[in-house]
């Protein structure tokens, strides 16, 4: 150990002493919570997957599991295996990305659940981190179209450590791309409980060296409470998702066992095993998926104490001693049984997959395929079973505006089509990815920019709102250029300027206003966008002073 970590882990040490906790406690602790967590993991009943109750409780079964703590292996399985076959029935969904949604929170979590499950390397897995190393910014960070705090909002760090973890343990080829992640994590300065145990996690994953990471426990050290327990945010009291959270990190990156953490963790924890942690949305609009009852009695607090039992059993787990590193198989996961060889390397523009995917769509990220296949007479515009074209599958990669010139060239039409899955087209999927070129080459071929689109399998957006989750300024002025309306309203009466606000995403309001967005337009549900924004706890009050102007 080098002598900046040494110190770090001696100062916790010494002031954390009387607060020790034995190993017995801890283990029946987090025992209990694992109970808990296996008791809803499958009772999630939404269109998406879900990273509070199925991904985390996921990694949260992986850190017991290496600790000893007994897991309902069965039933651990049967929940894996039911969440990778919704996000990956089939190669064609896979490769299709069918069910447009947030590569980085989203497939981020579900990678890093998976590596920290044992799940090999297949198909499956290296497509969606491929796609996945495809959307990093230039700066090196990833974005989320998520605004929830506090698992979301504000800021970069949480997707950017699940996006580099599952880049480096899926596409581990993709060298610069981690090197890049670990230069933006090293340089960020963190706000929130979040954000620094993502900090922490981030740069373990992305291979910093100790030197690093210590000083980066040292500032997570300084953003707890007197009592040795985290807030969300500055001026929160502290609870468990925040402790949880950050009590693990510290130990997974760098060694250091944050025992007053621990002793709130346990003196908090409740009888059926969980920790209750209040949600901070407020606001009556589809923020989160719909409330339902998902397994425990906390009402509208339940998503969130999911997700911080999760943390907590993780935080708890940590303090003991590895006994095994023997992960659980996830077989549906690793091993997709549509998969053929050639998928890896189409050469033969007759190829077709079980599920009607034509060859060029296994081709559409990379140009020189792409032009090896059309030149030996690949169908551009053949179309899959669910309406997917080329140019659909194509969008979805940033930095491919040649590979949509080859197929617009060879006749496939950028307007969207009626019958397509979710009402997909490349046009929406190129806003998502935030690429300018790709996004004007396509309005300039007759893409639609008010058509919508279905995202997270649940509900349909406008580009305009795509682009604005995301933050793409550039697109965002883009679409209004081609004649988009930035007052249109969903059947909400919710404006793209309301769900900026209320998704805390600042940058894309300034853009928005500057369009002429209208401040005070009243929605159905009685809400301006300054109410929404305030119905969120806990938020900087950037978007308050934007909104005030």
């Amino acid at each position: 150990m080098i002598p900046s970590m040494r110190k770090v882990c001696l100062l916790v040490l010494c002031l954390s002493t009387s607060w020790a906790q034995d190993e017995a406690t801890l283990r029946e602790g987090s025992g209990r919570a694992v109970k808990t967590l296996q008791s809803v993991m499958g009772q999630w009943k939404q269109g998406c997957n879900s990273c509070h109750h199925q991904m985390l409780p996921m990694i949260a079964l992986a850190e017991a599991r290496k600790r000893g703590i007994a897991v309902d292996e069965k039933a651990a399985l049967q929940a894996a295996e039911g969440m990778y076959a919704k996000a990956w029935p089939s190669i064609d969904a896979v490769v299709q990305y069918q069910s447009i949604s947030d590569p980085a929170l989203v497939d981020g979590y579900l990678l890093s659940a998976a590596g920290a499950n044992g799940v090999p390397s297949s198909f499956y897995t290296r497509v969606v981190a491929r796609r996945l190393a495809r959307w990093q910014q230039a700066d090196g960070s990833w974005k989320t179209l998520d605004g929830r705090p506090p698992h979301s909002a504000p800021g970069r760090m949480t997707p950017t450590a699940l996006s580099v973890r599952a880049v480096k343990s899926y596409a581990p080829e993709e060298t610069a791309v981690v090197e890049k992640a670990r230069r933006w994590l090293i340089g960020q300065q963190p706000q929130s409980a979040e954000e620094h145990a993502f900090r922490l996690l981030g740069l373990v994953w992305s291979g910093a060296d100790e030197s690093t990471r210590a000083q980066a426990a040292k500032d997570a050290l300084a953003f707890a409470l007197p009592d040795g327990a985290w807030g969300q945010q500055a001026g929160m009291q502290a609870d468990a998702y925040s402790t949880g959270q950050m009590v693990f990190a510290l130990q997974e990156a760098a060694g250091v066992r944050a025992e007053r953490g621990l002793a709130y963790l346990l003196k908090t924890q409740k009888q059926d095993g969980a920790w209750r942690v209040a949600t901070r949305i407020h606001t009556p609009a589809a923020a989160s998926p719909p409330y339902f009852e998902s397994g425990l009695p906390y009402g509208r607090d339940q998503f969130l104490s999911v997700a911080a039992t999760a943390w907590a059993a993780m935080a708890l787990a940590s303090a003991l001693p590895v006994t095994t590193h023997e992960p659980a198989m996830v077989p549906k996961a690793s091993a997709p049984a549509d998969y053929e060889a050639w998928m890896e390397d189409p050469v033969d523009p007759k190829k077709v997959s079980k599920g009607g995917s034509p060859a060029l769509f296994f081709a559409a990220h990379d140009k020189e395929r792409v032009r090896k296949l059309l030149e030996a007479g690949a169908n551009a515009n053949a179309r899959a079973k669910g309406g997917f074209d080329a140019l659909i599958v194509a969008a979805q990669y940033p930095g491919n505006a040649e590979v949509l010139r080859m197929l617009l060239a060879k006749g496939v039409s950028a307007k969207p089509r009626n019958g397509v899955l979710y009402s997909a087209n490349a046009l929406f999927y190129a806003v998502n990815a935030g690429d300018t070129e790709m996004v004007e080459l396509l309005l300039k071929n007759g893409a639609d920019p008010m058509r919508k689109s279905v995202l997270f399998s649940l509900a349909p957006f406008r580009p305009l709102e795509a682009a604005a989750f995301h933050e793409h300024g550039d697109v965002i002025r883009l679409l209004h250029k081609y004649g988009a309306d930035v007052d249109s309203l969903d059947g909400d009466g919710m404006s793209s300027l309301a769900w900026a606000a209320l998704n805390y995403k600042p940058e894309a309001m300034k853009v928005l206003l500057e369009l002429g967005a209208k401040r005070d337009r009243v929605d159905k549900f009685g809400f301006t966008p300054m109410d929404h924004t305030r119905a969120i706890e806990g938020l900087p009050d950037t978007c308050v002073k934007l909104l005030a102007r």
